[in-house]
C-alpha cells in the first residue's frame, strides 16, 4: 500500500498544531523572540508528528538534523555531527541503493522526490520511514542544498499490514461463501436429478407455520408442476387415495407421540385418475426440551416396484403348484410301490423307490423354504400362535430324527423341563427345530453325540440343541443366518441344502418376539439356542 504524503497528518496531530499557532498570536512579538518560538513550536510539532527535518549544505559540506530527526534514529539531540554517511549507516541494507538513487534524483532533477524505506534504529528494530527530498539552487543552476524531511510511518504500517491481513481475510472468506455457494448449487443440483431418477422425493413439514418445504420431484410424484404451489399438511389430502386417508393421519400422530421414526405404504390419485403407490418415510425433528417441531421425510414411487412384487408372488404361487403337482405324483405313486400294491419288490427295487421318495422329500423342502424365502422379502411372513404341549411336539419330532442317528451311531439325548402350555405356531417351531436337529445330525461324525434341551427362564421358552461337530471359528458365527450362505461348500456339497434353512429358523423366532443365537468354536462343537416369550 503507498504511503500518505506528508502533508496528510493525523487530525489530532492537526489539533495541536492550531493550538501552537493559536498560542502565537499571544506571545511577544519581537523579532527574537517571535524566531525563538517558532523554532520551539516547530520542535514539538515535529516531535508530535514525529516527522523530522534535515538540510545539506553542499557548499559549506554541512549536515543539520533537527532534533526529532536525531530521535527518530534513536540518538539524543545534537549528541553528535551527523554525516550523509550516517545517514545511508541509518538506511536499512536491502533499501540504501533506492535510497540513494533517489537523492541523485534530487539533486539532477529541479522537482521533489518521494521515498518509503526501512531504517535501523540505534536499539536495532527496524522502522519504517518517509521521507520527501528537494534541491535547492542558485540562480546560475547550480545545487546549493539538499533538504527533505521524515516521518516515522511505522505505526500506520503496522495498521495497514493488520487491514491488509484482514482484508485478504475478508476476501478468502467471500472467496470460500462463493466457493460453498457454488458448491451447494451444485450439490443441489445433482441431488434434484437423483431425486428425478430415483423418483424420491424430500420434504419437511414445520408444525408452527403449517408450512410444507418440498423438493421438485414430490410435486412430480404427484403429477403437478414442481413449486406452483405453497404444499401444506392437509394438501396432501386432496391427493390422497381416500382408503388410505386414515393410515396417513394415525401414522403422523402415533410419531408426534412416541418421537419415533415411521415408514408405510400409501396410494395418491393424481389429477389424470391414474393411482400409484408411494413409499413415505420420516422421522420427527424435536427441539432441546425434546418438544416436536415438524418431521422430515422422504417420498418414494413404488407403484412398479410393488406391482412386480405382485407379479413375482404370482410366479412363485405358480411355480409352487407346478412343482408339487408332479412331486404329488412321486410320492403317491412311490409310496404305492413301497407298500407292494404293484406286487413285492426285491430288496434292490424297494433301496431304489426308498431313494426315490427320499429325493422327492428333500425336493419339497427345498420349494418350501424357497416359498417362506420369498415372503421374508416381501415382508409377508407371519406366524399364527395357539397354546402348545411341547414336550410332546418334541418327543415327536426328536422319535423321527432317530433313524438318521442309527444310521451314523449318533447318541441323542433329550430333557424337556416344560410343564405348561406355551404359545406358538406349532407348525412353524417344529420347522426350526426340525432344522437345527437335521443340521446337528449332518455335521456330527460317526459315533458323536446330540442333545437337546427345553427349559423356563424368566417367562420365556428356551431351547438349545448342542452337536459335537467340527465346531464353528468365531469370525464366522455372525454369517451363520445370511440366506444362501454355506461356510464349508465340501460338507455342504456331502449333506446338501442351499443354504436357506437358518435364515428362515430366524425369521420364525423373530416373528415369535424372540432371539435365535449359535456358540461355537473349532473343535468345540456348537450349540444353537432360541428363546421365544411362554405366553
Amino acid at each position: 500500500m503507498p504511503a500518505t504524503p506528508l502533508k496528510y497528518f493525523l487530525p489530532q496531530k492537526a489539533a495541536n498544531l492550531v493550538r501552537l499557532r493559536r498560542q502565537s498570536h499571544r506571545e511577544p512579538s519581537c523579532p527574537d523572540c517571535a524566531y525563538a518560538l517558532a523554532e520551539e513550536r516547530l520542535a514539538e510539532a515535529q516531535r508530535i508528528a514525529r516527522i523530522g527535518s534535515w538540510e545539506w549544505d553542499i557548499l559549506a559540506k554541512r549536515v543539520f538534523w533537527s532534533d526529532e530527526h536525531f530521535r527518530l534514529f534513536g540518538f539524543e539531540p545534537r549528541s553528535l555531527q551527523p554525516t550523509f554517511a550516517l545517514v545511508l549507516q541509518c538506511v536499512h541494507p536491502e533499501d540504501r541503493d533506492r535510497f540513494s538513487e533517489v537523492v541523485k534524483k534530487a539533486s539532477e532533477e529541479h522537482r521533489p522526490f518521494e521515498v518509503d524505506y526501512r531504517a535501523v534504529h540505534s536499539d536495532g528494530t527496524v522502522l519504517f520511514l518517509n521521507s520527501l527530498v528537494r534541491g535547492v539552487w542558485d540562480p546560475a543552476g547550480g545545487m546549493i542544498k539538499l533538504m527533505g524531511i521524515s516521518q516515522d510511518v511505522t505505526e500506520r504500517r503496522r495498521i495497514e499490514a493488520t487491514l491488509d491481513r484482514q482484508i485478504e481475510a475478508l476476501e478468502r472468506a467471500e472467496r470460500f461463501k462463493e466457493e460453498s455457494l457454488e458448491a451447494l448449487r451444485e450439490s443441489e443440483r445433482l441431488l434434484s436429478e437423483a431425486q428425478q431418477i430415483a423418483h424420491i422425493g424430500s420434504w419437511e413439514w414445520d408444525i408452527e407455520t403449517d408450512r410444507m418445504k418440498c423438493t421438485d420431484e414430490v410435486y412430480r410424484l404427484f403429477g403437478l408442476v414442481p413449486q406452483s404451489f405453497g404444499a401444506t399438511i392437509a394438501t396432501g389430502h386432496f391427493l390422497y387415495h381416500p382408503d388410505d386417508l386414515t393410515l396417513r393421519t394415525e401414522t403422523i400422530v402415533q410419531a408426534l407421540r412416541d418421537h419415533r421414526p415411521f415408514a408405510y405404504d400409501h396410494r395418491i390419485i393424481r389429477p389424470d385418475g391414474t393411482i400409484h403407490m408411494l413409499r413415505c418415510t420420516g422421522k420427527v425433528v424435536l427441539d432441546p426440551e425434546e418438544k416436536p417441531l415438524g418431521i422430515i421425510g422422504t417420498s418414494q414411487d413404488v407403484t412398479a416396484i410393488r406391482q412386480a412384487e405382485r407379479l413375482k408372488d404370482e410366479f412363485l404361487s405358480a411355480v409352487s403348484h407346478e412343482l408339487r403337482t408332479p412331486l404329488n405324483a412321486v410320492f403317491g405313486f412311490g409310496s404305492l410301490l413301497q407298500d407292494g400294491i404293484a406286487g413285492q419288490l426285491n430288496e434292490k427295487q424297494s433301496d431304489f423307490v426308498s431313494k426315490l421318495l427320499l429325493g422327492a422329500d428333500r425336493m419339497l423342502v427345498l420349494i418350501d423354504d424357497l416359498l417362506d424365502y420369498a415372503r421374508m422379502q416381501a415382508g409377508k411372513f407371519s406366524v399364527s400362535p395357539a397354546l402348545t404341549d411341547y414336550p410332546s411336539l418334541v418327543e415327536e419330532l426328536v422319535s423321527s430324527f432317530q433313524p438318521d442317528a442309527l444310521a451314523k451311531r449318533i447318541e441323542m439325548k433329550t430333557s424337556v423341563e416344560v410343564a405348561v402350555l406355551v404359545c406358538l405356531d406349532r407348525r412353524r417351531i417344529i420347522q426350526v427345530i426340525a432344522n437345527l436337529l437335521s443340521n446337528a445330525i449332518k455335521f456330527t461324525p460317526n459315533g458323536g453325540k446330540v442333545q437337546l434341551r427345553a427349559f423356563l427362564k424368566d417367562d420365556r421358552l428356551v431351547t438349545e440343541i448342542s452337536d459335537s461337530g467340527h465346531g464353528i471359528s468365531e469370525e464366522d458365527l455372525p454369517k451363520l443366518f445370511a440366506p444362501f450362505k454355506q461356510l464349508d461348500m465340501g460338507m455342504t456339497r456331502r449333506v446338501g441344502g442351499v443354504g436357506l434353512g437358518l435364515s428362515i429358523s430366524k425369521a420364525i423366532i423373530q416373528a415369535h418376539g424372540g432371539t435365535i443365537e449359535a456358540r461355537s468354536g473349532p473343535g468345540k462343537g456348537s450349540t444353537f439356542s432360541y428363546s421365544i416369550p411362554q405366553a
